[in-house]
């Protein structure tokens, strides 16, 4: 099956450059991801440990300056009365939103997750200092992290499309030159197996292993064509040498019949 040379450069070199940006991209979205699961983790924590020391009442005040500040969404939860003391969640949310000891882990264990209005949620709970029937939950959308995950792939992706559509042009040039200079190479041999050794090819610009090929033709047509000179010259040779062997014989001949020795020319 004839495979040109620019298919059998630009496919597996295109294939390689996909195979490096996907792999390139999934790595920057998991690294990305663990990070912010590490920031987030800590988050959480420093929030927990920041509130269960305060010696200040957690408000309404309080709370909503925290979700500025961090993006997470803040309830209190009495579980003696089984019901939402405050939070920061919509009211609608807020309403029939119950909490058991399963919905979120302490806050030196990971979080859990919980959705509430369709949202999911992880969830990290801690006590509120003064009030050991209360708890604090910490919920952080979960769309955060994925979001931060897309916004990672991006970056490198772009950055892997851009080298492939520079890289398919360049691809393209440069194995069409090649092609084009290995094809004039091609019929050049040809015209040598033909017999047409007086034709040189120019090596060109560039000392590479292509005018390193050139020149070796070149050479190989220059040998051949003394050779065949030589060839050429020592048929000459031989058939003179043969033309004048038989030219003796005749007169030899001729002598013979006349009974005396005949001279002179024909």
């Amino acid at each position: 099956m004839k495979l040109p040379i620019r298919d059998q450069i630009l496919w597996p070199l295109l294939g390689l450059l996909l195979v490096a940006v996907a792999a390139n991209a999934i790595f920057s979205a998991w690294w990305l991801s663990d990070r912010n699961l590490g920031a987030l983790d800590a988050r959480q924590r420093q929030i927990i440990g920041v509130l269960e020391e305060s010696s200040f009442p957690i408000s309404t005040n309080v709370m909503e300056k925290l979700r500025r500040l961090t993006g997470d969404e803040l309830v209190v939860w009495d579980n003696v009365e089984r019901r939402v003391l405050v939070g920061t969640l919509p009211k609608e949310e807020l309403t029939g939103l119950a909490f058991n000891e399963n919905s979120a882990t302490d806050s030196t264990e990971q979080p859990q997750r919980k959705t509430i209005g369709g949202i999911p949620y992880l969830v990290r709970a801690g006590r509120i200092r003064g009030s050991p029937t209360q708890r604090l939950y910490i919920l952080t959308p979960e769309e955060t992290i994925r979001k931060s995950s897309r916004d990672a792939i991006w970056p490198p992706l772009a950055v892997g499309l851009a080298t492939i559509l520079c890289s398919v042009p360049l691809t393209l040039l440069l194995s069409s030159t090649w092609a084009r200079r290995i094809r004039t190479l091609e019929r050049h041999v040809e015209t040598i197996a033909q017999g047409d050794f007086g034709l040189e090819l120019s090596r060109g610009p560039i000392d590479d292993e292509f005018s390193r090929l050139v020149q070796s033709i070149n050479s190989m047509s220059r040998l051949l064509n003394t050779m065949r000179e030589q060839l050429i010259q020592g048929e000459r040779t031989r058939l003179v040498a043969q033309l004048e062997n038989i030219d003796r014989q005749i007169w030899r001949a001729l002598g013979t019949r006349t009974g005396g020795e005949v001279t002179g020319e024909f």
